[in-house]
Order: structure tokens, then sequence, then C-alpha cells
């Protein structure tokens, strides 16, 4: 995948700059702050439970926000290298086996691997000037993504995974 030519450099290296858009580094911390929370907050039963029959528990959800940030970053790198419209194929989970080997991971690999992505995935939103990248990605549900539409829309879908995370793990938490 093409975030990890660009970005583990620079993630190495911790630079520590964050260049963001303050309401994006604001959101960027926040949620991180959440995630860290939650995962401090619940056993490792409610956050592997899977409350509703079938579907994915808290753990797959954080496995998916925090796998989705290798996503965001590859996009954002055909975004930036891309042609000036660039055709993105919608992200199915069920369909990447490397979502299924994230499922798979003991919990404190996968907060390992969630903060290695994500600093990765700062390190090149702080590099980058969103006003200066005329490139577009089209999305055939969401439409023309440029970097800061992306960067929106990653950080409501990380909000939206954190939410269900959380009412799941409460879920596998309750006593019966």
């Amino acid at each position: 995948m093409a975030w990890n030519k660009i970005s583990f450099k620079r993630a190495a290296k911790g630079s520590g700059r964050l260049k963001l858009k303050p309401e994006w580094s604001d959101r960027f911390t926040q949620q991180e702050k959440t995630f860290e929370g939650m995962m401090r907050s619940f056993s490792e039963d409610a956050l592997r439970g899977h409350p509703q029959s079938g579907k994915w528990g808290a753990f797959e959800h954080i496995a998916h926000l925090s796998h989705y940030q290798e996503i965001t970053l590859s996009r954002l790198a055909d975004l930036i290298a891309g042609a000036p419209t660039t055709d993105v194929t919608p992200y199915r989970s069920e369909e990447d086996l490397e979502f299924l080997a994230w499922c798979q991971l003991a919990t404190p690999a996968l907060l390992d691997r969630y903060h290695e992505a994500r600093r990765a995935l700062i390190n090149e939103l702080s590099d980058i000037d969103p006003d200066k990248v005329i490139h577009v990605l089209v999305h055939p549900t969401y439409g023309k993504l440029d970097v800061q539409a992306l960067t929106e829309f990653f950080l409501h879908h990380e909000a939206h995974h954190l939410y269900q995370a959380y009412r799941l793990a409460l879920m596998s938490a309750k006593p019966a």
C-alpha cells in the first residue's frame, strides 16, 4: 500500500509537529483520547463480546477504525500523487483480508498498530497544504473528495465507529 512508502519514515522520526487545521487537530486529539479511554474502561471480554448475534462486536469496530486509518492514508497518497481526478472503489471491510487479520490481533498489538497508523496519518496531513492539492478523488456514493472532504469524512466515520464500539462494549459488559 502507498501509505507505507509515504508516511512511516516521517512517523518514525516523531517530528511532533502538528500543522493541521486547528479544528482537525482538536478532533484527532479528542477522538484518540476517547479511543484510549474506551480501551482502558472495558475488560477484554466486553471488548471481544458480540451482544448482537451475527454482527460486529466492539473489537471489530475498533479493528476497523484502526485499520481504516491506513485506508485513508492510502487514499490521501492517491489524492496527492494522482491525476486531477482519481476514481475510488468503496471500501468493504468484509472483503479486506488485512482487516480480518486486524480482528485477530491481541489487544496490545492492535493498540500499537492503531497508534502507528494514527501518527502516520497525522504526519501526512500535517505536511500538506489542503488548499494547494488540486486533485480530487471521485467516490461513487460521496462524489468528489478533496483533502478537506476526505479528512472530514474520516473524522466523522471514526466518530461513528467509536460510538458503536462503546455502545457494544457497554452491552457486553452488562451483567446478564
